[in-house]
């Protein structure tokens, strides 16, 4: 049929797309000489979803801003996401012992080595910003849209750390803001300033980057709750104890929720002059990493 046509397309794209930045990463990742090297390169080159360098790619795409310049700051942000990864599996935060199917970073190559890795990735974020190829000074305002996610995304680590979360549902969404959302609409801002986008254009990337996270995250609560930890690579049962969206107004509720806010994001979307088609059905794949939770 014309949609199993459609959908094989865009699969066969978004997979060459994967193809294309796991093909840079495994460039800037090349060295193995010392063990902190060999520890990156098992974070980096193990093909996650790779969601937020699609985000930052498909955008700038949007604004005819070629991969090749665009790939830099994708892979930046990639290796920021990474970084947080790194340090919520240890011990002294999340003490996850897997992280996409294989060991963490600490299990394999020790908590030291883990701890240096998180910000030897941090590094390397700068590096790439610093030497892309964006005209102007589009770098050093990029390197600072990262470093405020950055900054979100810590201060939501802390939140969850420490139990302090709001009990109430609002509060629960805007933590999610913190925690998942700011990289996302990071990513999407990102794409907006290398294609010279419009100031209030860069509100709504980023409005759909937040409404984009939110959705993820709310299928991340329901993945621990009623997931398989086989399908997805990491262990499930870890929030039990947290008060989630799902304590609040049960599973079904969520599921909808979770839809409403995938719906927000695309109506930012189509606020925007310009053919978003391809983060549309984006954002269609994103929902899908917890497709086995949707109904």
């Amino acid at each position: 049929t014309l949609d199993n046509v459609i959908y094989l397309t865009y699969f066969n794209f978004f997979m060459d797309l994967r193809d294309r930045i796991c093909e840079y990463l495994g460039g800037i990742f090349s060295k193995k000489d010392f063990l902190l090297e060999q520890a990156t390169r098992y974070v980096m080159l193990n093909r996650g979803h790779l969601w937020r360098p699609l985000v930052v790619l498909k955008t700038g795409e949007a604004y005819q801003v070629p991969f090749d310049v665009s790939m830099p700051y994708a892979v930046e942000i990639e290796c920021v996401h990474n970084a947080t990864l790194v340090l919520d599996d240890l011990p002294c935060m999340d003490n996850s012992p897997m992280r996409r199917g294989q060991e963490s970073c600490h299990f394999k190559f020790g908590e030291n080595i883990a701890v240096l890795c998180s910000t030897y990735l941090i590094n390397k974020a700068i590096m790439l910003t610093c030497t892309g190829p964006a005209q102007g000074n589009k770098n050093a305002i990029m390197m600072n849209e990262v470093a405020e996610a950055g900054e979100k995304l810590l201060l939501g680590q802390e939140i969850d750390l420490h139990h302090t979360r709001n009990k109430d549902l609002n509060g629960l969404l805007e933590f999610y803001r913190l925690k998942s959302g700011a990289l996302y609409g990071s990513a999407a801002v990102l794409g907006g300033i290398l294609g010279d986008a419009s100031s209030e254009d860069l509100l709504l990337l980023r409005e759909f980057g937040m409404n984009l996270g939110v959705a993820y995250q709310l299928g991340d609560d329901l993945y621990d709750r009623v997931g398989q930890e086989s399908a997805l690579g990491k262990p499930v049962g870890k929030d039990v104890k947290q008060v989630t969206p799902i304590n609040l107004i049960g599973i079904d509720e969520v599921r909808r929720l979770r839809t409403d806010y995938e719906d927000r994001a695309r109506d930012c979307l189509r606020k925007i002059n310009g053919d978003f088609s391809m983060l549309e059905e984006l954002i269609t794949k994103i929902s899908g990493t917890h497709q086995d939770v949707s109904s």
